[in-house]
């Protein structure tokens, strides 16, 4: 089973950043020419240090994540659990309905981090542009 990269917390995280910065750009629009141009550097500045130092992370967590990543799979096909032994099988397909979720959980914690690169490299893109209208 394959992880498919999908936005979560980390995602939204890198999302509020950006929009900060976004903020701020458009506040520097309504100031002087000399005064925005001067922030607009450091706003750039601020972007490129973030991307630099966000993405070194999010390989760091990529590769923790990716280790992991095989074992939840594999809980992950045995969350179903087994149907046929009485109290036995109750007991054991809570423990298999825990793990499983575990799984779920950690599966999504992957998903995000695959997806979060993409999402640094856009935003990132988009504000630095975005300096270039001051």
């Amino acid at each position: 089973m394959a992880i498919t990269p999908k936005p979560g917390p980390i995602c939204n995280a890198i999302d509020e950043r950006f929009d900060a910065w976004d903020a701020q750009i458009e506040e520097l629009k309504k100031q002087a020419k000399e005064v925005a141009k001067e922030q607009a550097e450091k706003i750039k500045k601020d972007v490129q240090d973030y991307v630099s130092s966000k993405s070194d992370e999010l390989s760091e967590e990529n590769e923790e994540t990716s280790e992991k990543t095989a074992a939840a799979e594999a809980i992950e096909k045995i969350k179903s659990g087994i149907q046929d032994i009485d109290d036995a099988v109750d007991a054991i397909n809570k423990i298999l309905t825990f793990l499983g979720d575990a799984a779920t959980a950690l599966l999504n914690t992957a998903s995000d981090v695959m997806a979060a690169p993409a999402k640094l490299t856009t935003r990132s893109t988009e504000t630095l542009e975005k300096l270039t209208e001051i």
